[in-house]
């Protein structure tokens, strides 16, 4: 079997650098795509092919039914926001739910004042968990992964994370929600959105705020990357405002440089879990990287990936 991970970064070149403030995005370019259909997670509830909702009555904080009524796939990304029911969810990883299927998935909350009913089903979000929270959850739920074979994430670090970004920003949330931050922000995330396009044959972006390299998202399909889009730079442009208050210069370029990093996580040893929905969710971790990826039949669907400790910056962040 062809290395998935290696085979996929080897078909990538890099585009030219776009910069809005201080959160810069390198497009990630690809001329060949997944052989396989499937429909995002919005676009299945757009057209209503999808309920996600608690497990029961009763509810159970880590873990959320979700029913495909479709004869598609549904691919949800790692960090997506599920809003409504009893409280606010994100994914804990990137899950493939197959045709006309119910599935539990594993999530973590992100609304630790609130246990109670707003809504019989979840709905998305227009934007996803925040960049260094996603990069904290995915370090804690590949932990649990290896250790226990769960899709878990140390909920008390999540719950301790969106405190940090309401405080930060300071937004008052009366249920201690991290959706109520970006609802702050709506107007200064919408002008990062405005800011950046999507060329041709792009996948994914790296990121680097304040001229550091944080991490990079890209995905099998060019139209997948045109969906979530919007959704991404928002979760980037997240952080980078909290730098900008932090840290107003640069502060001192990238540990590793764009084409290192890409080097660094196509030679990164890698560990292949069984997903909950289809397919193989590998982990990828290194002295130097962190991140996964979820492949079906040797097709990569999504790859996230993280230096493996937060970029050190001349002021401690607040996140």
């Amino acid at each position: 079997m062809n290395d998935p991970v290696a085979v996929y970064i080897s078909g990538i070149r890099l585009g030219a650098a776009q910069i809005h403030e201080n959160l810069t995005l390198i497009p990630l370019l690809c001329e060949a795509e997944v052989p396989l259909e499937y429909v995002t997670l919005d676009e299945a509830m757009r057209l209503k092919l999808v309920e996600i909702t608690e497990v029961g009555e009763a509810g159970s904080v880590p873990d959320l039914k979700v029913l495909n009524r479709s004869r598609s796939k549904i691919l949800i990304i790692d960090g997506e926001e599920l809003v409504g029911a009893k409280q606010n969810r994100i994914s804990n990883a990137s899950f493939l739910i197959p045709e006309e299927s119910e599935k539990v998935i594993p999530v973590s909350c992100i609304e630790a004042g609130r246990w109670r009913w707003a809504s019989k089903s979840f709905g998305s979000s227009d934007s996803m968990y925040a960049l260094m929270g996603r990069r904290s959850k995915l370090q804690s739920t590949t932990s649990f992964l290896r250790a226990k074979r769960e899709y878990r994430s140390d909920q008390g670090e999540v719950w301790g994370t969106v405190a940090r970004y309401l405080g930060s920003s300071g937004t008052f949330s009366p249920t201690d929600s991290f959706v109520d931050y970006h609802e702050k922000r709506k107007a200064d995330l919408a002008a990062f959105v405005a800011a950046f396009s999507s060329e041709a044959d792009q996948v994914g972006v790296m990121i680097l705020i304040n001229g550091q390299l944080q991490g990079m998202d890209t995905f099998g399909k060019r139209i997948t990357w045109r969906g979530v889009f919007p959704k991404l730079v928002r979760s980037y442009a997240m952080d980078a405002i909290v730098r900008m208050a932090i840290e107003p210069a640069a502060g001192g370029g990238a540990l590793l440089s764009p084409e290192g990093f890409l080097r660094a996580v196509a030679e990164a040893p890698r560990q292949a879990f069984d997903s909950v929905g289809e397919g193989k969710d590998f982990r990828i971790e290194t002295d130097e990287v962190i991140g996964a990826a979820l492949v079906l039949n040797e097709s990569l669907l999504h790859l996230t990936a993280f230096p493996k400790s937060p970029v050190p910056s001349r002021k401690p962040a607040a996140v």
